[in-house]
């Protein structure tokens, strides 16, 4: 099977796991597993929803709120290898897991035990019925060996929760924003992706004030820069001193 990761924020463009160690862990992980020049822009359903204590900063979530007009976009970027069994997903996921800070887990808690991120998948519609269910099969068995996690604390308000029990995400598969290459997207069996719990969806206001204030990933700066985006950046930007 041809698989990518559906990538809507950081894990792009910054290199380091560890802002100021120069550890390089993503930047290596990128060169190892991935073909960044194939990379695809897409329509996808994210926006910023969880508040980063740490960096005093709002950072990317999935959210099933954000379909048609409300849709973000981000990038599909392919595995550098077929995937021909589902070990060897496992294996892609598990790296991605590393590069994410989830140290090599599906489910990844705070030091207090809290989960803060699953590891999700996302098949393509046309998949054989067979190969649907070998990677929901196994996605299942590897979640279930971690503990599991409780979908309603992925969502918020009364919308549905981005991932359902077995790490699944609920949105649509994604649109390439250049409608040319919609054959190049159709043609991934899966993607893999990180579901992280969403804690609070920012005003225009508050989330410029957070932006304003943040001088060491600037991580929407580096995402608008990227083509990482949300249906609330134009008029964040609008927003923003010098425009």
């Amino acid at each position: 099977m041809k698989g990518g990761v559906l990538i809507i924020g950081s894990l792009f463009w910054q290199d380091d796991l560890k802002i100021g160690k120069h550890d390089e862990i993503r930047k290596k992980w990128r060169r190892k597993h991935l073909l960044m020049d194939d990379k695809v822009l897409v329509k996808t359903s994210n926006r910023y929803g969880r508040f980063s204590q740490k960096d005093d900063i709002f950072t990317m979530v999935f959210s099933t709120e954000c379909i048609n007009r409300k849709c973000g976009t981000a990038f599909i970027v392919p595995l550098n290898t077929y995937c021909d069994t589902y070990q060897t997903i496992e294996t892609e996921a598990d790296a991605l897991a590393h590069a994410e800070g989830m140290k090599g887990k599906f489910i990844a808690k705070t030091s207090d035990g809290e989960i803060w991120s699953v590891l999700s998948y996302l098949s393509n519609p046309a998949l054989p019925k067979e190969q649907q269910t070998l990677l929901a099969n196994g996605w299942k068995a590897r979640l279930q060996l971690e503990g599991g996690y409780t979908t309603s604390d992925f969502r918020l308000g009364t919308e549905k929760p981005c991932i359902d029990k077995n790490g699944k995400l609920n949105v649509r598969w994604p649109v390439a924003v250049d409608l040319k290459l919609k054959e190049v997207v159709d043609s991934y069996d899966f993607l893999i992706a990180t579901a992280t719990k969403p804690t609070l969806y920012p005003s225009v206001k508050n989330h410029v004030t957070k932006i304003l204030t943040d001088k060491k990933r600037e991580y929407f700066l580096n995402n608008y820069k990227e083509g990482i985006t949300t249906y609330q950046d134009a008029a964040i930007i609008k927003k923003l001193p010098g425009n």
